[in-house]
């Protein structure tokens, strides 16, 4: 099974009511305003972040028409903050997914009350199914990469390795990252069109979200070792231009 990450973005007051976030374009599906319309692909929800500081408790939503159906989708917990700064500020339920429907427009409703403008976010986990953990010989391999940040759309750059992998084919079956201003990270890897990532650590020192390592949302991609993946960085401020991150690693080839 296979899963994407997207992304909304903006700098707002929302003076304590609910407000749209604008889509942030991207490759995989096509967004218009405050609109991303779901991609066929990948249209089952598995999980949401939100960052949405302020003065007061924040919140957030998913509203689509058939999330309508039923209910909005409350994402809990919120992050009391614009970025990532502990473990567990993500709701993920990659065995649980929930249908949207393909080519629906899905809108991300924020709210917050901050001194003033700030920028928040909201990352969607968008799967084609349930994801199930794999199991193998995982090798976790640190990476850099440096990417200069900019807000409101997704940067990518190439990664280098901090070791020389041996030659062969591999599969990514987790991983980290952590830098300056970071919210969210995901790779690109020749071949595939999906986006697979997840949400930065607010430190090296920070376990993560206990899905994202050791295979537990299953195979996120392969590559060769001649074709390492990129990566789209997704930031909140324009305070950085170096990331580190980690990657396990199951060599198949």
């Amino acid at each position: 099974m296979s899963f994407s990450i997207v992304a909304f973005q903006e700098s707002e007051d929302e003076a304590g009511a609910y407000a749209n976030k604008a889509a942030i374009a991207d490759e995989i599906c096509t967004t218009s305003g405050d609109y991303l319309y779901v991609p066929a692909d990948v249209a089952k929800l598995i999980g949401a972040y939100a960052a949405c500081g302020g003065t007061i408790e924040g919140a957030a939503y998913l509203k689509s028409p058939s999330l309508r159906a039923l209910a909005y989708y409350d994402i809990y917990p919120c992050q009391e903050g614009t970025q990532p700064s502990g473990d567990e500020s993500v709701l993920i339920h990659p065995d649980l997914p929930i249908d949207l429907t393909p080519g629906e427009g899905l809108e991300a409703m924020v709210k917050s009350n901050p001194a003033s403008a700030e920028v928040h976010s909201v990352v969607v986990f968008l799967a084609d199914g349930a994801i199930a953990p794999v199991t193998g010989v995982i090798h976790p391999v640190k990476f850099t990469t440096a990417i200069t940040e900019t807000v409101g759309v997704w940067k990518n750059g190439a990664i280098t390795f901090s070791q020389t992998l041996p030659v062969g084919r591999y599969q990514i079956v987790g991983a980290a990252m952590w830098g300056t201003s970071g919210v969210a990270f995901r790779f690109v890897l020749k071949g595939d069109g999906h986006r697979p990532g997840f949400i930065c650590h607010g430190t090296e020192g920070n376990r993560g979200n206990k899905y994202q390592r050791h295979g537990r949302m299953g195979v996120w991609g392969e590559f060769d070792s001649s074709v390492p993946p990129s990566v789209d960085w997704l930031a909140m401020a324009t305070s950085g231009s170096a990331q580190t991150g980690v990657m396990d690693l199951i060599k198949i080839a």
